[in-house]
């Protein structure tokens, strides 16, 4: 056993001692208390740490532990209760949401807080399909501000000056405009990658609610009570239309074009699958990832991406595994 094996045993050992101590924590004091305790060391160190692998994983485990103790069976079986929610998780999935919102946070902490909101809300048991619609909804908000910010091809170009400013114009090339625009890119792949995981069944619950919503305008003026609980939120608060997705493939800054690679062809199958995309866009962006990806296999050998990276994600990373580094899904 080498030396590197031995510290992954090592490391494997603290985490699964560290999840002992934490379901034994949970039968004394509420997830909530842990969460609260936990949450503070999220944001300092983990967030920040670059190339963290193991750690994250606290938080995924205690909102399972939520999940559980709440009686909930887990958001990866298509037959489970679609209305079921699970209130630590979503409180998780908010915050990483609110993180990767805020102008005030460093670029790349949001990026950070992307990553980990896809990670978390494509592989969580504890998620529900309402809670990853909603996500995947209000990241497609953001996007579609910054495409309404660099609505022309100049407007992104100026944006790119002052990164090359003082190197020439040898430097004016893509890896310049993944480095100004990358929180964008990162931003869009999270809501790829969540789709990948999650979009049949978010498109599904996305179809429901309009046609609940549609139901209730029908029947609203001979229905005099107005307290009943609604079964499925505001189609408008968790929209993953066409429209949308088609608008988003589109734009100039081309998001699709700098995601992992595997990431990009899953979510063209979904697309052409559930009609995501517009068809003649869709036929178009197929052609170009079938290029991308033929030119990937001639000459020398492309770096596979690696797991989920953090804050440091240098450049030339990012080209090669994915702008925000989400990891191969």
């Amino acid at each position: 056993m080498d030396t590197s094996d031995k510290i992954n045993l090592k490391l494997d050992t603290l985490m699964y001692l560290t999840f002992q101590n934490l379901a034994a924590s949970a039968k004394l004091i509420s997830t909530q208390d842990l969460y609260k305790m936990i949450i503070p060391a999220f944001d300092s160190v983990i967030l920040t740490t670059h190339r963290s692998k193991f750690v994250q994983f606290v938080i995924f485990f205690l909102c399972g532990l939520d999940n559980d103790a709440n009686g909930n069976q887990g958001a990866s079986n298509e037959n489970d209760d679609e209305n079921t929610q699970n209130i630590l998780s979503r409180e998780f999935a908010a915050k990483l949401i609110d993180l990767v919102l805020d102008p005030l946070n460093p670029s790349i902490n949001r990026q950070s807080a992307a990553c980990y909101l896809a990670s978390f809300v494509s592989r969580s048991k504890a998620v529900c399909i309402s809670t990853a619609c909603e996500a995947v909804s209000a990241i497609l908000r953001f996007a579609e501000a910054y495409m309404d910010t660099y609505h022309t091809e100049a407007l992104a170009r100026n944006a790119r000056r002052g990164a090359t400013a003082g190197f020439g114009s040898g430097l004016q090339s893509n890896s310049s405009k993944v480095s100004t625009h990358s929180l964008f890119y990162t931003v869009c792949q999270a809501a790829f990658y969540i789709m990948c995981f999650r979009g049949k069944q978010c498109i599904q619950y996305y179809k429901k609610a309009i046609d609940y919503h549609s139901s209730l305008d029908n029947h609203a003026e001979n229905d005099d009570d107005e307290s009943h609980i609604l079964l499925y939120p505001e189609p408008s608060f968790i929209d993953i239309s066409s429209k949308r997705w088609t608008r988003l493939a589109s734009h100039h800054l081309n998001p699709l074009k700098y995601c992992l690679e595997s990431v990009r062809g899953e979510f063209l199958l979904l697309s052409d699958r559930f009609e995501l995309i517009d068809a003649e866009i869709l036929n178009k962006l197929i052609i170009e990832d079938r290029k991308m990806a033929s030119g990937n296999k001639t000459g020398s050998q492309v770096k596979k991406p690696t797991a989920i990276r953090t804050a440091a994600t240098l450049e030339k990373k990012r080209m090669t595994g994915g702008v925000g580094g989400l990891g191969r899904g």
